[in-house]
């Protein structure tokens, strides 16, 4: 999926690299940093909800990802799907894509926001039919599609996703 992506996104991250480059070094960090900081504070909030209704259950998106990691012969692919594919591939579809449709039909940028966390959330949620975990996830779309809409390029909140999703192998 995501050599697809890229194929049929190829001009736009060639535009997307130049703007990339054009935002300078000190503002990249920033706006890493500070996304990264309101991950972990949402998250610990999308946290907090969740135990108040499940009574402390781990979500089923996180208990699938540690069952496939204990799978020695596939932990590599894991790995590099968790910390770098799945990053890329989200944030082109749900915020690339979806903020290029709603630039396209004029959409309010705080709906389309809203609509980009929900989706999101909802697919880190609907497989494994855990709902609870929906705030946790939804609150992180939220603050990837403001990274999005702060640096105006999708590099910016793969970037924080990539950084986020490389503290699941953290001891």
């Amino acid at each position: 999926m995501a050599i697809a992506v890229t194929l049929i996104l190829k001009g736009n991250f060639k535009e997307d690299y130049v703007k990339f480059k054009a935002l300078g070094l000190l503002k990249i960090v920033l706006i890493t940093c500070l996304g990264f900081i309101m991950i972990m504070l949402t998250n610990n909030l999308g946290l907090y909800i969740r135990d108040l209704f499940s009574g402390g259950v781990t979500s089923n998106n996180q208990m699938m990802v540690e069952s496939t990691l204990s799978l020695e012969r596939v932990k590599v692919f894991t790995m590099i799907s968790i910390v770098f594919l799945g990053p890329y591939v989200e944030e082109v579809v749900f915020r690339k894509n979806i903020f290029e449709i709603g630039k396209y039909y004029k959409m309010n940028t705080i709906l389309v926001l809203i609509i980009s966390a929900l989706l999101f959330g909802l697919v880190h949620v609907i497989f494994t039919f855990d709902f609870i975990s929906l705030p946790l996830y939804f609150l992180g779309g939220i603050v990837y599609g403001l990274t999005y809409m702060k640096s105006n390029n999708i590099l910016v909140p793969i970037m924080v996703h990539v950084v986020v999703n490389s503290l699941v192998f953290l001891p």
